[in-house]
């Protein structure tokens, strides 16, 4: 779920107000046969994308905190973040031409694995760092205009 009310043209009338909320929800698997994951304050950052200049902008920010999460586990964090600096009139006009509009989400953590040696004993292994990120196209109703989830990658040495 991505959602910006501000970019909804058919929320009953309102879309000359702007609600500069967006909200989401970040799922997290751990498919790891015997490894439980810790993970420590979680940092979700948002851009918005400048189509003319072609360069992203940070637009808001939010940090979850730390959390357990089991082997074969699924962790949902629904977050909502008050955007600033995003040009809602340029965003609408195209999302009202039929096009999309485009924001980036990052996302860091430090994360620990938790081996199961045996049923009743298990140890921590070292802390690695985890930045992955994302685009996400948002259409005129205000959601992400893909139906499947949103696969994060690790950024590259070019961006």
């Amino acid at each position: 779920m991505f959602q910006v009310p501000a970019l909804n043209k058919t929320s009953n009338g309102t879309f000359n107000t702007i609600d500069p909320t967006i909200t989401f929800d970040l799922r997290l698997k751990n498919e790891n046969r015997n490894e439980g994951v810790f993970y420590d304050a979680v940092s979700v950052t948002l851009y918005y994308y400048h189509a003319n200049i072609s360069t992203f902008s940070p637009i808001g920010n939010i940090s979850t905190p730390a959390f357990y999460q089991g082997f074969h586990k699924k962790a949902h964090r629904v977050e909502s973040i008050k955007s600033y600096g995003v040009p809602w009139n340029i965003a609408r006009m195209e999302v009202l031409n039929g096009s999309t509009t485009t924001f980036r989400v990052d996302v860091d953590t430090r994360i620990r694995y938790r081996y199961m040696l045996f049923f009743f004993w298990s140890i921590k292994g070292q802390k690695y760092t985890v930045e992955v990120r994302g685009n996400v196209t948002v259409n005129d109703q205000g959601v992400k205009s893909v139906k499947k989830g949103l696969r994060l990658y690790l950024p590259t040495e070019k961006e």
